[in-house]
């Protein structure tokens, strides 16, 4: 399970329990108020840190999902999915934070992944 630690004394400070087991990443938003947490079933769960309550939860089937950004500010989050039947299938999935729609990225647009830091 997920736990909260100080780096300066490697001291764990707070079990994160409610983000549950079999999790792959996790991402803080930029602002720290936002928690994305991805799992190796497919699924990306949106937590509210402050409140540890869900916001909004993401069922990517058949997929792992390997890696998470906040991009622009927390504007946006990127989800890195990678196929558990065939490993070399990789995907890209982008939300708009303000209220989680999907931003559409036709599937053949996707060569490679750089994020600016503005």
């Amino acid at each position: 399970s997920a736990s909260l630690w100080e780096t300066a004394t490697v001291r764990r400070l707070e079990p994160l329990s409610f983000l549950g087991t079999n999790n792959s990443t996790v991402k803080w938003s930029p602002d720290g108020r936002i928690l994305a947490v991805g799992d190796r079933l497919g699924n990306l769960r949106i937590w509210d840190f402050a409140t540890q309550s869900s916001i909004t939860n993401f069922v990517i089937k058949g997929t792992h999902i390997a890696a998470l950004l906040f991009h622009g500010r927390g504007r946006s989050l990127g989800c890195g999915t990678v196929s558990r039947t065939s490993p070399a299938t990789r995907g890209l999935r982008l939300w708009n934070v303000a209220d989680w729609s999907e931003i559409s990225v036709p599937p053949d647009a996707i060569r490679d992944v750089k994020w600016s830091t503005l």
